[in-house]
């Protein structure tokens, strides 16, 4: 053991050598051990400075063409003879048969059926409740795999001389044969008519609310990870055509869906260069720069998202070791900042049509065309946002 610059090094000598072994860069059986820094990178690299990072891709387009043939079947529903529009028991059936070519993957066919059955818990209380089960198969030629989807709800009236009050619950999950548990759902609901006099000469004023309350169990969702975007366009079309026959004791209705998707690759964005920033040289996001920064619990936002998802530098960990030492340390920045993805864009277009005609007791066509073109763009938020001239990083 010795010590440079009060840095200390190990020389250590082997007497037994062998008659194969060769010498070492300081002699024959010595070795010597200055010791070793190791990095663990995370996300970017600490130290890129604006090196771009290409990214060449060449996708044909992913063309999706499907029908689906469905029925539905309602027996002998009953309803409560206080209130007929109540129905306190009745007995569905329904299926669907989906076939389905992609230019990538080839055929698929889907098939599902859906039972429910629901029925009042007694004729003497206002609570009632149903049980639904979806069972769904899919089958590409080489995987198979089934998902099933019970739920159950219970449904409870409560009438009074001067309010109509109803309250549905309902307890739902989903499991798949190949990807197991997917999510467990509880909502409620409730809603309440009040009727109540204003004045004496018996005017009546209705007043009505609504409450609503859903919890939702999700397996955790994939972090991001820096990486170039390539902006693609979607184009969609959906035809819907349904027949319905009413008659005593029966309610039936058969459906056909096609539908056609294709979604391509801009030209523009075969090929892609972005510059990126790593933890030591963080700046300003800009249209295109790739930031050292990871975001955990990554998805799309919802009207019922109660979080935005959390984001947080990745600085680099470095390791060091040698004689009669050790340790872990990273670098440290000073400032508060913002970070944001590059810009992307995406272009949508869906159209589709339906048809519809129910014969039996009564007869009701019905014809729905609709045209939707939707153009998004994900980035910095910039406009209306006050932190924006306070937080910056500092380039090192």
């Amino acid at each position: 053991m010795l010590e440079i610059g009060g840095i200390p090094l190990g020389l250590t000598y082997n007497a037994g050598v062998g008659m194969d072994e060769e010498a070492s860069w300081v002699g024959l059986g010595w070795s010597f051990n200055p010791g070793s820094i190791s990095r663990v990178t995370l996300g970017l690299p600490d130290d890129f400075n604006g090196e771009n990072i290409i990214s060449n891709i060449n996708l044909k387009p992913n063309t999706t063409y499907g029908v689906t043939l469905g029925a539905e079947l309602e027996l002998f529903g009953l309803t409560n003879k206080k209130k007929s529009s109540d129905t306190i028991g009745s007995f569905n059936l329904g299926a669907n048969w989906s076939f389905i070519y992609n230019n990538y993957t080839g055929f698929d066919v889907q098939s599902s059926i859906s039972p429910s059955i629901s029925s009042a818990i007694s004729s003497k209380l206002p609570l009632s409740a149903s049980l639904s089960t979806s069972i769904g198969s899919t089958s590409d030629g080489s995987v198979s795999d089934i998902s099933i989807s019970p739920q159950i709800t219970f449904t409870r009236n409560a009438t009074r001389a001067e309010e109509n009050g109803k309250n549905n619950t309902s307890l739902g999950l989903t499991f798949n044969s190949r990807k197991g548990f997917q999510g467990l759902t509880l909502s409620s609901n409730y809603s309440e008519t009040r009727t109540s006099a204003t004045d004496v000469s018996f005017k009546y004023q209705a007043t009505s609310g609504n409450m609503s309350r859903s919890s939702t169990v999700l397996p955790p969702n994939r972090t991001y990870k820096p990486s170039n975007t390539n902006d693609f366009t979607n184009n969609s079309f959906t035809f819907n055509g349904k027949l319905g026959i009413t008659a005593f004791g029966l309610d039936g209705t058969a459906s056909i869906t096609g539908f056609m998707s294709n979604q391509k690759l801009e030209e523009s964005q075969k090929k892609s260069s972005n510059p990126a920033f790593g933890y030591l040289y963080l700046r300003e996001p800009g249209n295109e720069n790739l930031l050292d920064f990871n975001r955990e619990q990554d998805g799309s936002l919802e009207p019922t998202t109660k979080n935005l998802a959390p984001g947080f530098l990745t600085y680099d960990v470095y390791s060091v070791s040698g004689p009669g030492m050790s340790g872990v340390f990273r670098p440290y920045r000073n400032e508060v900042g913002y970070i944001s993805d590059p810009v992307s864009e995406f272009h949508s277009t869906s159209g589709s049509a339906g048809l519809e005609f129910a014969g039996g007791w009564a007869v009701s066509p019905g014809v729905d065309v609709s045209v939707t073109k939707v153009t998004s763009n994900s980035g910095a938020w910039t406009e209306q946002n006050a932190v924006d001239d306070y937080t910056h990083y500092n380039s090192a």
